[in-house]
């Protein structure tokens, strides 16, 4: 059922996103709030479908067929579109936005980048749904690099209520 209906959700949001992006590609026939506006549409159509990704998701879990897929990804532009979608999350909150990378992290990886931002934006949704004012931070660092590999560490700081000590 979750299939089926995340299908038939996902067909015409990828068609909302997909005729922003025509828009967006026209920028002199727009003025900067149109191409404002848009931008946030944009964001938004595309957290729609990282929803309807995690609920198809969630039910390839359920039925064991999840499968990781490593590709090349380009991670200060997935970061940049995390911070649009976090940006447009936070609204008229007084919270500011802080992101923060190691040095020297190549800008192009190998690994699931569809799940490495699922899991991003998840954990920069939680922080910004329980903050009421101050900051949220992504931090990313290099941890060790060895050979044609490196691991990283990413961590999401935010002024919030923080978690109660059983929920840990």
């Amino acid at each position: 059922f979750l299939s089926i209906v995340s299908h038939e959700i996902r067909t015409p949001m990828n068609a909302v996103v997909g005729m922003t992006e025509i828009l967006l590609n026209e920028p002199e026939k727009l003025d900067e709030t149109q191409t404002k506006y848009l931008r946030n549409i944009k964001t938004s159509g595309d957290s729609l479908v990282l929803i309807v990704n995690d609920i198809l998701d969630q039910s390839k879990l359920e039925a064991g067929k999840m499968e990781i897929v490593e590709e090349a990804y380009e991670l200060h532009a997935m970061i940049e579109d995390i911070r649009l979608i976090i940006e447009n999350r936070i609204g008229s909150k007084p919270i500011t936005f802080l992101c923060e990378m190691d040095e020297g992290i190549p800008d192009l990886l190998i690994g699931d980048s569809l799940r490495i931002r699922q899991i991003l934006i998840n954990l920069m949704n939680n922080a910004v749904k329980f903050t009421d004012k101050g900051f949220v931070k992504l931090r990313i660092s290099n941890v060790q690099k060895e050979d044609n590999r490196i691991q990283l560490r990413v961590a999401v700081e935010d002024s919030g209520q923080g978690i109660k000590p059983e929920d840990l």
